[in-house]
């Protein structure tokens, strides 16, 4: 006999499964916004069955299986399909700039992009983020005709890497201006357009006629938490209206914001993503939030971009954009771990 008891419901946006006492913990922040509006619920099942319970057993596992997988995120990209975000991914930054706040990051050369390439394949990117107009603060804005021939070259570089590696990965254009998106996912295959500036009713239409993937990103200061959720709200909404559905939301680290107002972000992820059951995006590699609290530069900041990532993922973060591949991987690889770790096993 199965018997099915609802004991509970929670806003902690803590991940539980236990397979002693067969209580699962689900996150109903992944359900899709369509069906789930602006609350989401976790709501904790627990199971009761008798040691005659193979075919319960079964059930269990088949039950639990649908629930896991109707509960997570997908992106569907023009050229690389869905990606199933059932762990978190990592887009690699590659800056085909002279003047990247990050030295290290910097590109300027064919031969530098594809071993950049051929770099982040190997340890572990899911996601190519490539940008050729810095948008560091105090940086002098590289010009449209800049920023495309840049472009042009890198993406021609990087469509000949594509064609000679076994894996493709997803290809995210790094832009806010609409006319260079519009071009190069005319020409290139671009499955996401990251536009930090928060976008334009022009770039959504241009993300909609392509297909493409859109990163929305808040960038300015707020008041409240709140107020970041309200702003990303009505674009969402402006989005779906325009056509766009597969939006992943950035909360703007490093953009027009205090330290204090970058922390607060960090510290409500799991409440953002609950309002917004949308992938979410955390970038906080090598920037000042973390290297000005441990006064130092960029190029020391890998153990402050570490730790700022961990808390990231700890509170939902689905995507991961860095500069350093491999540990960003590795930091995945230990949060999930522990994330699968049953809280009470005394």
């Amino acid at each position: 006999m199965l018997t099915f008891l609802v004991l509970t419901v929670s806003e902690k946006p803590d991940t539980t499964i236990s397979s002693q006492n067969y209580i699962f913990f689900c996150n109903y922040s992944n359900i899709p916004k369509k069906k789930l509006k602006k609350k989401s619920f976790n709501v904790v099942f627990s199971l009761f069955f008798s040691i005659k319970g193979v075919c319960a057993a079964i059930f269990l596992a088949l039950f639990s299986k649908i629930l896991y997988f109707c509960t997570m995120f997908t992106i569907n990209m023009p050229y690389s399909g869905l990606m199933l975000l059932d762990s978190a991914k990592v887009m690699a930054i590659v800056n085909f700039t002279p003047d990247s706040f990050f030295e290290g990051s910097r590109l300027s050369s064919e031969g530098e992009l594809r071993s950049r390439l051929d770099e982040v394949l190997s340890v572990g990117a899911d996601i190519i983020d490539l940008g050729a107009c810095s948008t560091r603060p105090g940086a002098e804005r590289a010009s449209e005709t800049q920023e495309r021939e840049r472009l042009s070259v890198a993406l021609r570089e990087v469509e000949r890497w594509q064609a000679t590696v076994s894996k493709r990965l997803p290809l995210s254009l790094d832009t806010y201006r609409p006319e260079i998106a519009a071009e190069a996912c005319s020409k290139h295959q671009i499955d996401i357009i990251n536009d930090v500036s928060g976008g334009s009713e022009r770039m959504y239409e241009v993300a909609a006629y392509h297909g493409a993937a859109y990163v929305l990103t808040h960038n300015g200061g707020f008041q409240r938490v709140a107020d970041v959720v309200d702003y990303l709200q009505q674009r969402v909404d402006c989005l779906n209206r325009k056509g766009v559905h597969d939006i992943i939301i950035d909360p703007g680290f490093g953009f027009q914001k205090t330290r204090e107002q970058e922390y607060l972000l960090l510290r409500h992820l799991g409440w953002i993503k609950q309002m917004l059951p949308l992938p979410l995006l955390a970038g906080m590699s090598r920037k000042r939030m973390v290297y000005e609290v441990l006064r130092s530069t960029p190029d020391r900041a890998l153990a402050g971009t570490i730790a700022a990532n961990t808390i990231a993922l700890m509170r939902g973060a689905d995507i991961l954009r860095v500069h350093d591949v491999k540990e960003a991987r590795d930091t995945i690889s230990i949060a999930e771990t522990f994330g699968r770790l049953p809280i009470n096993n005394q």
